[in-house]
């Protein structure tokens, strides 16, 4: 089980700092972000798959359908980075829409398409005489719980490609890995602590698992490897630093700390719904892309506030 976990873990990682160094260090068009687009698609999408699946196996949902609108949703995040590159300029700062509204068009324009679909079925279900799969209630219910997926997904998922664009290309990849180094830290430290200390249980219906001493000692490592990314890696880096002091690494730590465990309770309880132990098995020993991403999602809003409030 080690050796699958290792091997799993070390493909991904390979994928992903690949991935990096080429948008660093060679970026498609003379703009940076392009390489990151198969990372931001995996863990998007693939999350979006496999959360659909789960709750297709107690609710009525089409995860195809799910995943069509997740797609369209997603693109729409990139358009700033599609203008730059076409016209060769940056995207202009004063419009109206800016890179936050682009999220919320794509939300709204996936969300109506999914329900012209969804009234279209609806009407077929509710004029038929036989005993078909899908009954009206049933398809006015899987339109919901298919915004559902994408607007909890896509969304927060989307602030990591903005955050991406933040500032120049170097800092905003070194606060993309910080935030996401931070959170995983905080996911590990949370794991051995708990083990070791755990005596009260957290969440004893949803994850038994998860105890306090757990969440503490996730917070005092992620504090840990917060302090040393912003106030010296980062340094070591060349990346000029937007923050001078030394809480605002703390704080941000803890904030990515609780939102990791929130997103880590969701997913259990998601599964815990469904009587399922993973989110999929695309990653042999780590489980589903759900599993590597449930902290992530609330982390890449935390993060940027962090970013934008300068608590690095």
């Amino acid at each position: 089980m080690l050796h699958r976990r290792l091997f799993s873990a070390f493909v991904l990682l390979a994928f992903v700092f690949g991935c990096i160094g080429l948008d660093l260090g060679v970026p498609l068009g003379g703009h940076s972000g392009w390489w990151m687009v198969p990372v931001y698609s995996v863990l998007v999408l693939g999350t979006v798959w496999e959360m659909a699946q789960l709750i297709a196996i107690r609710w009525s949902l089409d995860p195809k359908r799910v995943l069509v609108g997740a797609s369209v949703a997603a693109i729409f995040p990139m358009i700033p980075m599609f203008y730059s590159t076409a016209c060769n300029t940056s995207y202009p700062a004063n419009c109206p829409v800016g890179s936050f509204g682009w999220i919320v068009i794509g939300n709204l324009f996936s969300s109506l398409l999914l329900g012209i679909d969804a009234m279209r079925r609806f009407t077929r279900a509710s004029l038929r005489r036989d005993s078909e799969a899908a009954t009206p209630e049933e398809v006015a219910l899987s339109w919901l719980l298919s915004v559902s997926i994408i607007t909890y997904v896509v969304t927060p998922m989307s602030v990591w490609w903005i955050m991406r664009q933040h500032g120049s290309s170097s800092q905003g990849m070194a606060n993309l890995v910080g935030i996401v180094l931070i959170t995983k830290m905080a996911d590990t430290g949370a794991y051995f602590f708990g083990k070791v200390f755990g005596r009260n249980k957290l969440s004893p219906v949803i994850s038994p698992g998860k105890t306090i001493e757990g969440l503490l000692g996730g917070m005092l490592v992620a504090s840990i490897a917060s302090l040393l990314y912003f106030r010296v890696c980062m340094g070591w880096l060349g990346v000029r630093l937007e923050g001078s002091t030394y809480w605002g690494p703390v704080v941000l730590a803890v904030l990515l700390t609780l939102g990791g465990v929130v997103g880590d309770l969701i997913e259990s309880m998601v599964k815990r719904a469904v009587c399922e132990k993973d989110s999929g098995n695309q990653l042999p020993g780590l489980g589903g892309i759900w599993d590597v991403t449930d902290s992530l999602i609330p982390a890449a809003v935390l993060g940027y506030l962090g970013v934008l409030g300068r608590l690095n």
